[in-house]
C-alpha cells in the first residue's frame, strides 16, 4: 500500500518524502518491502537509461513549462515548437485534430501532437523531439540533426508540410487561420487610372533592418513603391503602350498571429558571402499596421489626392467612394508582441532560442526564456538589450579608451498576436463579400467576429494522454528510487538489514539485489553519499560467496551489458565502480576456473565465440539480457563468458575512447600467468598498442585530473559529492589513472611472452610463457623500433604509473639485447640533452629500470655514466636541470646495486673527477630547491 500510494498520489510525492522519512518505516516492516515491495521494483527500473540523475533538477520549471533537448544542431527547431506551442489556439487546435492511425513515426501531425502533449502534461523538465525531427523530410530526405538551417525557411517548410497532412481533417483549416496572411502586389500607371493587382499567401513578411533603425522604418521600406519608367516600364495591356507605373507589395489581409522575418541574413555581392546584419532595429510591443495594408494605403492616397486637388469626389470609383466610407475598427490591425526568436551567432555558426510572452498568467506581464532546456523567467525590459542588435561597449580597461563592438546576439523572427482575436472563418467570408456589405453593416459584422473569452480547455485524444501519463508514472517511479532518502533506505536494508524470515528471503538474493540496486540506482545517481557502503557490502558478499561471484560473471556475460556500463556509460567514475566490482567477482572464481583459461582450445588468431563456448561447455544458450539470471550449475564457466563478452565488444573502444575498459582486463591479468596466457592468446597486446595510436591525440596525451570533489549546481550553493570507493575513508588520494592500466596490460602481456634470449631475465615473472601470433610478435618487435619509443614515451612521460610499467617492459624486452640497449640509452641521453627538465623525468625512469637488467652487457652503466657527466657538464649552468641531474644520479646509487656496483669498478681518476664535479656545483649552490636529497651525496661518495 506504501508503494502504491507513493506512486499514485504525484501531487503528494515530494510533501510525503520530505516530511516523512523511510527509516521508520523500515525498521517496523523493513523485511516485508523488501521482500514484497523492493525486488519486484527492481524489475520495473532495468530499463532506465540515466546517469548523474537528481530528482529536483528533472522536474520542470516553475512556470510549469518544460525545456527541449538539442540533439545535435536543432535549436532552431525547439525554438520555433516553444513559440508554437505558446499559441494557445493552436495548440488547442493541434492536440484535438484527428491523426491517421498508420504510419504514425513519419506523420508529422501525430509527431507534433506528442511534442505539445508532453510540452503540456508531462512532469519532467526535458523532452526529446527526436522522433519529431525523424518525421521532417526536406527534398524526400529526412531531416539531418546534426545540420543547422535557418529557422525562417524551416517555419515555412513545416508549416507547408502539416498543412497538406491536416486536410480532410477538422483542422484543416488551422496554420491558415492562424497564420497565413494575403499579400497584394501591385502595379499602378501614372498616367492613366488603370492597375494590375496579383495575390499570394504567404507565412510572414521579410523585413530589412540594414540602416533601419526601427520596424517602423523596415516596414515602410517593404511598401514602398519601385518606379517602373524608360526602359523598364510597365506595359498596359488596357492601353496597349508601355507606361511609367508603380510598382508595390503590401498586406492585402491579416489574421490573428504576424510572422515578421527580420532580413539579418544577406549576401554581399563584392565578396560573394553571405554575411550577417547585427544593424540596431528596435521593434514596438505595439504595432498598427493600417498604414501598411492595401487598403489603408489606398486610402491614404486618395484622401492626399482629394486634399491637393488632383482628385475630386466624381473621378472616383464607386469601389473607391465605399472603400472610404467603409469603417474598419482600428483593433482589426493592433498587435501585441508575443514571441521573439534570436540568434546569436555569425553566418556560419549560431545559436537559436527564445522569449516568449506568458499567455497563461493573464494578470501580469509575464516572460518566459526557452533556451533549449532552459526555461526561466525574462524580464521583458530586457528586451532592447537581447534583442535590438547594435553594438555594445567593451571595457578596455583602466586608463583606457572604451571600444565597441557589434552585438552578434539579435532578434530574428518576430511573433505578433491580434490583441483583440478575431474568427477567422468569419473574417475571410466577410472579404470575399467586403464589395457587396453595406456601409453601415461593416462594424456590426466585424463585432460579431470578435472571441471574446478563448476556450483553452485541451481534449487530448486518449492515446496521448496514456503516453503521457504512461512516461509521467515512470517519471514519478525515477523520482523516487532516486530520491536520497530512498537510497538511504535501501542501503540500510541491504547493509544492516533484518534477518530474513524463513523461506521468504534467502541470503543470495540480498546479495544479488544489492548488486542489482548497485547498479540500476546508486551508481546511476548524483548523490553518490552511500556508494561506498554498497561497493563495500558487495566486495564482502563476493569473498563469501563464488555462487554470487557467478551471478555477477553470468550478468557479464551479455556484451550488451558490457557495453551499457564500460562503453556507452558516459561518466569515468561510474565505469571506474563497475571495473571494480569486476574485479571483485574476478578475483574468487579465477582460482576455480583457472583450468579453463589454461586449456581453453583458441587458436592464435581468433577469439572462441559465445556460441562455441557454450558449445564446449554443454551450455544450450547464454540467457538474454532480459531473462532471470539462475546460476545452477557451479562448473559453467562464468568467469570465462563474461571475458568473452568483453571481446565481443573491443572494437567499439576505438570509437568510444573508453579506457576503463582496459582496467578490468589489467585486473584480470594480474590474476595469474594461465590469464596472461589467454590474453596473449586472444592478441591483447596488439589491441592494446593499436588503441594507444588511435587515441593518443584525442584523450590520451594528458594527465587526468583527480574527481572533483565539489560540483556547482543552478541556483543553489556549492554542494559535495560523494567520496569515491577507490580512495582512501580519511582522506582523498589522487586516483589511478586509466591510462596507467592499459601500460600495466601490456607489461604483464610482454612478460608471459615467450622471448627468445641467451639467459632469463631477473624480471621474468611467468614460468608459463606464451608463444606469440606472428601479428603480437610483430606487435612486440616494433616496440625496438626508436620511432614506436618516442610514440609511447610522448603518450605516458606525464604519467609516472603508466610510465613505470612501460620502462619495467622495456627493460624486459631490452634484456640481453646489447643494439638495443645502445639505442635506448642514445635516445633517453638525447632527452637529457635537451635541457628540459620536464623532459628528464621519461628519461630518467627508462633508464633506472634498463640499468638494473643483470644481462650479458654490463658495461652500459659505465657508457651511461661517461655520456651523462658529459651532459652534466653542459647542462651545470642551470640551476634546476643540474639539480636533476644530481638528483637522479643519487638514486641510481641508493637503489640499484648494480650501477652502484659499475661505479665503483671505475678507475679512480675518473671516478674523483665525476664526484668532484657534483660537490663543487653542491658547494657553490648551497640553497638546493628540487630535492634536499641531493645532500645525502656525501655520504654515497663515502660509501664508494
Amino acid at each position: 500500500f506504501f508503494f502504491f500510494f507513493f506512486f499514485q498520489a504525484e501531487d503528494g510525492i515530494r510533501d510525503l518524502v520530505r516530511s516523512r522519512g523511510l527509516g521508520d518505516v523500515y525498521k517496523r516492516q523493513g523485511q516485508h518491502l523488501l521482500t514484497s515491495c523492493v525486488l519486484p521494483l527492481r524489475e520495473k527500473v532495468r530499463e532506465l537509461d540515466v546517469w548523474m540523475y537528481s530528482p529536483g533538477t528533472y522536474e520542470h520549471s516553475k512556470f510549469g513549462y518544460i525545456g527541449l533537448k538539442n540533439i545535435g544542431y536543432i535549436c532552431y527547431i525547439n525554438a520555433m515548437l516553444q513559440q508554437f506551442f505558446m499559441i494557445p489556439l493552436f495548440r488547442k487546435g493541434i492536440l484535438e485534430a484527428q491523426h491517421e492511425k498508420k504510419g504514425l513515426a513519419k506523420n508529422v501531425l501525430y509527431q507534433l501532437q506528442l511534442v505539445f502533449a508532453f510540452l503540456l502534461k508531462s512532469r519532467k523538465a526535458v523532452y526529446s523531439p527526436k522522433a519529431f525531427t525523424q518525421s521532417i523530410t526536406i527534398d524526400n530526405k529526412v531531416l539531418s540533426e546534426v545540420e543547422q538551417k535557418d529557422v525562417d525557411e524551416f517555419i515555412t517548410h513545416f508549416l507547408d508540410q502539416l498543412e497538406r497532412e491536416l486536410k480532410g481533417t477538422k483542422a484543416e483549416r488551422l496554420v491558415k487561420d492562424t497564420f497565413k496572411l494575403t499579400l497584394a502586389n501591385e502595379i499602378i500607371c501614372k498616367d492613366c487610372p488603370h492597375r494590375s493587382e496579383t495575390n499570394e499567401e504567404a507565412i510572414s513578411i521579410i523585413v530589412s533592418v540594414k540602416n533601419k533603425k526601427t520596424l517602423h522604418e523596415g516596414l515602410k521600406a517593404y511598401v514602398e513603391a519601385d518606379t517602373l519608367e524608360g526602359d523598364n516600364a510597365y506595359y498596359c495591356e488596357r492601353c496597349d503602350k508601355k507606361v511609367a507605373a508603380y510598382k508595390r507589395q503590401n498586406i492585402k489581409t491579416l489574421h490573428n498571429m504576424l510572422i515578421v522575418v527580420l532580413k539579418r541574413f544577406e549576401f554581399n555581392v563584392e565578396t560573394m558571402t553571405r554575411v550577417k546584419v547585427n544593424d540596431f532595429c528596435e521593434f514596438p510591443h505595439e504595432l498598427d499596421l493600417e498604414e501598411f495594408t492595401q487598403e489603408g494605403q489606398t486610402c491614404k492616397e486618395l484622401n492626399r489626392d482629394l486634399e491637393s486637388g488632383r482628385l475630386n469626389q466624381d473621378d472616383l470609383t464607386e469601389d473607391q467612394r465605399k472603400l472610404l466610407k467603409r469603417k474598419i475598427p482600428k483593433y482589426y490591425y493592433k498587435y501585441k508582441l508575443t514571441g521573439i526568436i534570436v540568434h546569436t551567432g555569425n553566418v556560419d555558426a549560431g545559436h537559436y532560442y527564445s522569449f516568449i510572452l506568458n499567455r497563461d498568467r493573464r494578470q501580469e506581464e509575464s516572460w518566459v526564456e526557452f533556451n533549449d532546456t532552459i526555461v526561466r523567467e525574462f524580464d521583458p525590459r530586457n528586451i532592447p538589450e537581447e534583442a535590438f542588435g547594435g553594438e555594445e561597449e567593451i571595457y578596455a580597461g583602466y586608463g583606457k579608451k572604451e571600444s565597441f563592438r557589434e552585438k552578434i546576439k539579435n532578434a530574428y523572427v518576430l511573433i505578433y498576436e491580434r490583441i483583440v482575436p478575431l474568427d477567422s472563418e468569419a473574417l475571410d467570408k466577410y472579404k470575399k463579400e467586403e464589395r457587396d456589405v453595406d456601409l453601415g453593416d461593416v462594424e456590426r459584422r466585424f463585432e460579431a467576429m470578435r472571441i471574446e473569452s478563448e476556450d483553452r480547455t485541451v481534449k487530448m485524444p486518449r492515446d496521448l494522454q496514456e503516453i503521457v501519463n504512461q512516461d509521467n508514472n515512470k517519471f514519478w517511479m525515477t523520482q523516487y528510487v532516486f530520491h536520497p532518502d530512498y537510497l538511504s533506505f535501501v542501503t540500510n536494508m541491504v547493509t544492516n538489514g533484518q534477518a530474513a524470515e524463513p523461506g521468504k528471503l534467502k541470503d543470495v538474493d540480498k546479495a544479488q539485489f544489492s548488486t542489482t540496486f548497485f547498479l540500476t540506482v546508486a551508481l546511476r545517481a548524483r548523490n553518490k553519499e552511500k556508494l561506498p557502503e554498497i561497493l563495500s557490502t558487495i566486495k564482502g558478499n563476493c569473498e563469501s560467496s563464488a555462487k554470487h561471484c557467478q551471478w555477477i560473471a553470468a550478468l557479464f556475460s551479455h556484451p550488451e551489458i558490457v557495453q551499457e556500463f564500460l562503453i556507452s556509460c558516459p561518466h569515468e567514475y561510474a565505469r571506474r565502480w563497475v571495473a571494480e566490482l569486476l574485479r571483485y567477482a574476478m578475483e574468487k572464481l579465477y582460482p576455480l576456473e583457472r583450468k579453463h583459461f589454461a586449456n581453453i582450445g583458441h587458436k592464435a588468431e581468433t577469439v572462441c565465440s559465445a556460441a562455441e563456448l557454450c558449445k564446449l561447455f554443454g551450455l544450450s544458450k547464454i540467457p538474454g539480457a532480459g531473462e532471470r539470471i539462475e546460476v545452477t550449475d557451479a562448473k559453467v564457466p562464468y568467469l570465462l563468458l563474461m571475458i568473452d563478452a568483453l571481446m565481443q565488444k573491443i572494437a567499439l573502444l576505438f570509437n568510444h575512447g573508453n579506457r576503463e575498459f582496459f582496467q578490468v582486463f589489467s585486473f584480470f591479468a594480474r590474476l595469474g600467468s594461465e590469464a596472461r596466457r589467454f590474453l596473449n592468446r586472444c592478441q591483447m597486446f596488439g589491441v592494446a598498442f593499436e588503441y594507444l595510436k588511435s587515441v593518443k591525440g584525442n584523450c590520451m596525451n594528458f594527465v587526468s585530473k583527480s574527481v572533483a570533489h565539489f560540483e556547482l549546481r543552478e541556483n543553489s550553493a556549492i554542494e559535495p559529492i560523494a567520496k569515491d570507493p577507490l580512495r582512501d575513508s580519511k582522506k582523498y588520494l589522487r586516483r589511478i589513472d586509466s591510462q596507467t592500466f592499459i601500460f600495466e596490460l601490456m607489461y604483464r602481456l610482454a612478460l608471459n611472452a615467450d622471448i627468445q634470449r641467451s639467459k632469463a631475465s631477473a624480471l621474468e615473472l611467468d614460468a608459463l610463457a606464451t608463444k606469440l601470433s606472428a601479428s603480437e610478435e610483430g606487435y612486440v618487435g616494433s616496440l625496438k623500433e626508436m620511432e614506436v619509443i618516442k610514440f609511447m614515451v610522448s603518450v605516458c612521460e606525464n604519467n609516472k604509473a603508466a610510465l613505470t610499467f612501460f620502462s619495467k617492459m622495456m627493460a624486459y624486452i631490452a634484456f640481453d639485447n646489447e643494439k638495443f640497449i645502445k639505442n635506448i640509452l642514445f635516445y633517453t641521453l638525447g632527452k637529457l640533452g635537451n635541457l628540459d627538465s620536464g623532459n628528464m623525468k621519461a628519461a630518467f625512469r627508462l633508464i633506472f629500470f634498463l640499468l638494473q637488467n643483470e644481462d650479458s652487457y654490463p658495461n652500459k652503466s659505465i657508457s651511461f655514466i661517461d655520456n651523462f657527466f658529459g651532459y652534466f657538464e653542459d647542462g651545470k649552468r642551470y640551476f634546476r636541470i643540474a639539480e636533476s641531474y644530481i638528483d637522479f644520479f643519487i638514486k641510481l646509487c641508493r637503489k640499484s646495486k648494480i650501477f652502484l656496483a659499475a661505479f665503483r669498478k671505475m678507475k679512480g681518476n675518473k671516478r674523483n673527477i665525476y664526484v668532484d664535479l657534483m660537490e663543487a656545483w653542491l658547494n657553490s649552490n648551497p640553497y638546493p630547491t628540487y630535492n634536499p636529497d641531493v645532500f645525502l651525496l656525501l655520504s654515497v661518495v663515502s660509501r664508494l
